[in-house]
């Protein structure tokens, strides 16, 4: 329930764009969702901490754009890795960091954070998974 109202804080925060979106910084071996889909081989954790779940929550429950890029893996790989997310971060206005052991020994996912907070400035709402 915190990691709602937090998240529900942020985006109800005036911003600059008419309908904020979400960017969810999640390691897909982290999801249920991606290991289901054969994104990755192997799943690590909950399914209620599933990044994916995640994104459909506050879609479906609080009306709030969400995007996570392992459910976009053609844009991904057209676009290639950092140049896709960086794209869609810019598009944000809240970082959900779906934080694991797993998310911080990936080199990509701890760049990826460091550049959603730390070089674009974005507020974050961390969720430990």
């Amino acid at each position: 329930k915190s990691l709602v109202r937090g998240i529900q804080r942020a985006c109800y925060t005036p911003s600059k764009r008419r309908s904020p979106q979400v960017y969810i910084s999640g390691c897909a071996v982290n999801s249920h969702a991606a290991h289901k889909a054969g994104v990755v081989c192997a799943h690590v954790g909950t399914q209620w901490a599933d990044p994916a779940m995640i994104r459909q929550d506050l879609e479906n429950r609080k009306g709030r754009t969400a995007w996570w890029g392992a459910e976009h893996s053609a844009f991904l790989s057209q676009e290639g890795l950092f140049a896709g997310k960086a794209q869609a971060m810019a598009k944000a206005d809240i970082a959900v960091l779906c934080v694991s052991d797993e998310y911080e020994a990936s080199r990509i996912c701890m760049a990826e954070c460091a550049h959603a907070l730390d070089h674009l400035g974005m507020r974050g709402v961390v969720c430990k998974v």
